[in-house]
């Protein structure tokens, strides 16, 4: 810290800063005021300061009491914060971008996979192959509800989720989930058995495909 025995009007680095508009309305106010400035001092650093002017008199002459703060750390921190927060923010965008563009691609064929199992059904078919073609229909539409969950997540991000409420009913619901499984157990030799109470009602409005 120093003292200088100068007119403010004749330091340089305030005249070169905020410094100076700030001292001069603590002198015409007469109330203390605050800036933050950024000087090179007599040693040749430069530093961000947190000043406070405070106007007083002595004498009956105006004279300013300054307090300084160092926040050049403080704003070096804030700064490196900022521009890391910036870099997530936009590699999260990055990847809500990647994630509905790959659903929307993928989408296109799965949708002509689905429609040439509905053209399929419509023949003559064993049992056993319309066990099949109905599971693969199953899994099918599994797999592209999936696809638009991914495109959910970017819409989350965005603030653009919407959700269904539809009448549907609940054992559709159930039993979709289970033909999803059905397979990799049958070949495992595993049974599933889904199960509901007598009190849960099966007729519901809501989002059916996000339930499943």
């Amino acid at each position: 810290p120093e003292v200088l025995a100068l007119n403010f009007l004749q330091i340089a680095s305030w005249r070169q800063s905020s410094m100076l508009e700030t001292a001069l309305q603590a002198l015409e106010t007469g109330m203390v005021q605050r800036c933050e400035a950024d000087i090179v001092t007599t040693f040749g650093k430069r530093v961000m300061l947190d000043c406070e002017f405070v106007p007083i008199k002595r004498s009956g002459v105006p004279h300013l009491l300054l307090m300084t703060n160092d926040i050049s750390h403080f704003r070096e921190t804030e700064k490196v914060l900022t521009e890391a927060r910036q870099a997530a923010e936009d590699a999260n965008q990055a990847k809500g971008e990647f994630l509905a563009n790959m659903s929307h691609e993928i989408r296109t064929p799965m949708n002509a996979v689905l429609g040439l199992i509905r053209l399929v059904l419509d023949t003559d078919l064993s049992p056993r192959q319309l066990d099949y073609l109905r599971k693969i229909q199953a899994s099918s539409r599994a797999l592209l509800s999936i696809l638009n969950d991914i495109l959910d997540y970017s819409k989350i991000d965005a603030g653009r989720l919407e959700l269904e409420c539809v009448d549907f009913h609940l054992d559709d619901v159930l039993h979709g989930v289970g033909d999803l499984f059905s397979f990799v157990a049958e070949e495992k030799g595993v049974e599933i058995f889904i199960e509901v109470k007598p009190d849960v009602p099966m007729q519901l409005k809501g989002d059916p495909l996000r339930m499943g």
